[in-house]
């Protein structure tokens, strides 16, 4: 059987090559994976805080320490508390 180096050399360069750009498209969904979860994260801070407000609007003052964020659930003000970008 006849041996074809050069045939071999550009399959090895092109599965070297493909691998190559296999991890660095990973690496770009990963990059935007953490992206999207700070942007989440960002956002339902910004509910938070104008659920806090506008409680504080409707009662008078802000939910004490004991009455958590809890508090803005239950006069219809939140449906229900954020799970946090990481699903805690």
């Amino acid at each position: 059987m006849k041996s074809y180096p050069r045939l071999r050399l550009l399959r090895q360069s092109f599965f070297a090559g493909g691998m190559c750009t296999i991890m660095v498209a990973m690496l770009a969904c990963a990059g935007r994976r953490e992206q999207a979860i700070r942007e989440h994260a960002e956002q339902e801070l910004r509910n938070l805080r104008s659920a806090l407000k506008l409680y504080r609007e409707r009662i008078g003052r802000y939910p004490t320490a004991s009455d958590g964020l809890q508090a803005l659930v239950t006069p219809g003000i939140l449906t229900s508390l954020p799970k946090g970008s990481m699903g805690i």
